[in-house]
């Protein structure tokens, strides 16, 4: 993968008090509250217009459900609701969030 078409997506977690997380398969962050949420994978680089499979559990909460969105809006790529993210055509960096919807504070 050449340097002009790689895409490094940077990962940033949101639930009740969450800042940015890096590093690992994996992460989870401690919230001022009982709900966390965990996101796999935390840091990627992909291709132009290639796809990549987001997951994301929520801790402290019965409701699993996510909302993902791109931290950049539209120039950053898109992502499914179910957590598929198709990078942007430009090469630059992407946070992927993830919303717990049992607490999206």
């Amino acid at each position: 993968m050449s340097n002009s078409r790689a895409i490094l997506l940077g990962l940033t977690l949101i639930a009740i008090g969450m800042a940015l997380a890096c590093g690992g398969q994996s992460a989870t962050l401690p919230s001022s509250g009982s709900v966390s949420v965990t996101i796999s994978p935390t840091v990627i680089s992909a291709d132009q217009g290639a796809g990549v499979q987001f997951s994301a559990s929520v801790l402290g909460a019965s409701n699993q459900a996510v909302n993902w969105s791109i931290g950049e809006g539209s120039a950053g790529g898109s992502i499914t609701q179910n957590g598929l993210f198709t990078a942007p055509a430009a090469a630059i960096v992407v946070h992927v969030l993830a919303t717990s919807i049992a607490d999206p504070s």
